[in-house]
This record gives structure tokens, C-alpha cells and sequence, in this order.
């Protein structure tokens, strides 16, 4: 309150927490879920790496569901333990329309602000699928088959076989 007489402060007391997000120790090991940068929606101003470990049988589908990295800042989804193979390195606003997968049970994701005033935002679901190649015995008619991931490149450390049983009076060719 002022007054032409006198000055009186008011001073105030404040208590607060800052949240702890411990990026680069966070190891996801659920079979599928999503990964999101932290304070998601919000733009994340740091660099940060999330893992998703998941049981050795497995290999990880990522789907890219929500993605605003401008660049040079970059979203990268790194394959394996040793984080040495890139699956793809984003940018940009639109969420690839492809499925991206790992060849091992492990990937990074990592942020790399690159310094931007912007950050990051992005949300990225993930499922851990078997090491198998679908249906091994074809006894329809008709139909069709394609190797895992079609039209992409299937994960490696696969060896599909199919086998084709026509039904009688028919045969493949």
C-alpha cells in the first residue's frame, strides 16, 4: 500500500518443485506403450534419450503418432544396444506415414534440441512383435503372402519359409 505519508511492503512466501525427468536413465521394458517427450504436450528444451528394452525374442514396430522438431533439432531412433545403427533421423511436422522396426529388442530414441529456442515435441507408440514370419502353411484357393514389413524391408535375423498346399483338383504355380 502506498500512501503520501508512508510505504508499507508486503513481502510473500513461496514453495516450489521442479519435476525430475531423468531422460537418459529412463529404460521402458512394457511390450507396447508409447514414448513421448517429457512435459508432453509441451515442448521439451533439452536433450534427452529414452530407451525401450524389451525381452530378447523380440523385435520393436514404432509408429510415429505426433512429431513438431524443427530443424536442425532432431528426433533420432537409433537400433540396438550399441545405438551405432540410425532407423531414421526426423525433423519437421508430419509424422512419417511408415512404420519403422528395430532388427534387435532394444532401441534409443534420443532428442537433440541442436540448440533450437523451439524444443521438441513428439509421441511415438511402439509393440514388441515375435521373431516369426506369419502363417507357414497356405491352403486357400487363392490368396496372397508377402515377407514381414512388405513393402519395407523386413527386420533382419529372419528366415521365413512358406509352404504352399493347393487343395485338390488344384495347383500353384
Amino acid at each position: 500500500m502506498l500512501s503520501a505519508n508512508y510505504v508499507i511492503f508486503l513481502g510473500f512466501f513461496f514453495i516450489f518443485s521442479l519435476p525430475c525427468h531423468a531422460c537418459n536413465q529412463t529404460v521402458i521394458t512394457l511390450s507396447n506403450g508409447e514414448v513421448r517427450n517429457p512435459l508432453y504436450p509441451s515442448f521439451y528444451h533439452g536433450n534427452c534419450t529414452r530407451t525401450i528394452r524389451l525381452s530378447s525374442d523380440l523385435y520393436i514396430r514404432l509408429n510415429v503418432t505426433s512429431i513438431n522438431v524443427t530443424c536442425p533439432a532432431s528426433l533420432k531412433v537409433l537400433d540396438g544396444s550399441s545405438s551405432n545403427l540410425t532407423i531414421a533421423s526426423l525433423c519437421g511436422t508430419s509424422a512419417p506415414s511408415y512404420a519403422m522396426y528395430s532388427t534387435a529388442n532394444q532401441v534409443h530414441v534420443a532428442m537433440d534440441t541442436g540448440g533450437s529456442i523451439e524444443g521438441v515435441r513428439f509421441s511415438i507408440s511402439y509393440s514388441g512383435l515375435s521373431r516369426h514370419c506369419g502363417p507357414n502353411d497356405l491352403v486357400s484357393p487363392n490368396g496372397n503372402f508377402s515377407s514381414p514389413n512388405w513393402p519395407m524391408p523386413y527386420p533382419g535375423l529372419l528366415n521365413c519359409t512358406w509352404i504352399l498346399i493347393p487343395p485338390k483338383g488344384h495347383y500353384s504355380r
